[in-house]
């Protein structure tokens, strides 16, 4: 068995030969990463609407996250999750929404949840409920099994869409459907860009809605993803720092 098929055995996923594969081996690179740094940026459009969101995401493995997500046309819905490996800190769940009037914080032991949080993916496992965008190239990033297996449940029906030049660089083009939950009916048209070291450099989830006057309203969300995997260099220490968060 291939390091590749191992990692997906662990996650629960079935290796499926084809436009898939490249995705799959996405999946493992994040999946056995030493260390992460970069932003995801999001675009929300519907119609002549739209909404932007950016999420800074920091990982050094086993125990440290750095994740901060801000939405400026809506500063209520941003909020900051960081460990520094023994402590972590993440937004009090009531005080996340439209309504809240200051964000307050928590701040934990590593090993006072449940007795066994003890790496990043735990520390996600308790603030991830709290983001706005809990997007599919980040829950991929971060490589929790329960996501991943989702993850496998949501996207269906890969076709290749060849290679392209995308900011400089060669990207494979994977389409597939996505349903955005579990119990939806309905499917979305994506795209995911990956190049060749399986860096998820973008990902778009489109389609037509039909709003309550009864007309047909185009929809989409993209994922623009700027974030460097096993490069020492890009890892800024100082974010692990409880204090950036007032508590």
């Amino acid at each position: 068995m291939t390091s590749l098929a191992i990692a997906l055995a662990y996650a629960g996923i079935t290796f499926v030969p084809g436009p898939a594969q490249i995705l799959s081996e996405s999946i493992s690179h994040y999946y056995t990463l030493g260390n992460l740094s970069g932003t995801i940026e999001t675009t929300i459009t519907a119609g002549n609407q739209k909404e932007t969101c950016k999420t800074t995401i920091q990982i050094s493995s086993p125990d440290r996250i750095y994740l901060d997500q801000t939405w400026p046309k809506s500063p209520n819905l941003s909020m900051k999750t960081i460990s520094n490996g023994t402590h972590f800190v993440y937004p009090v769940p009531n005080t996340v929404g439209e309504n809240a009037l200051k964000r307050a914080y928590l701040v934990e032991s590593m090993t006072d949840v449940g007795g066994d949080l003890t790496d990043y993916r735990g520390v996600y496992s308790v603030s991830s409920g709290m983001l706005t965008d809990r997007s599919i190239p980040l829950d991929i990033m971060i490589g929790r099994d329960s996501d991943l297996q989702t993850i496998n449940k949501l996207l269906s029906n890969y076709s290749d869409g060849g290679t392209r030049d995308y900011n400089g660089e060669e990207v494979n083009v994977v389409f597939c459907d996505v349903k955005l939950s579990l119990g939806s009916e309905f499917k979305y048209k994506g795209a995911f860009f990956i190049n060749k070291d399986r860096d998820i450099r973008y990902f778009k989830v489109y389609g037509v809605l039909v709003d309550d006057n009864n007309r047909k309203v185009e929809t989409s969300t993209e994922w623009v993803v700027n974030v460097k995997v096993n490069d020492k260099s890009a890892i800024d220490s100082k974010l692990y720092n409880l204090d950036l968060v007032n508590r």
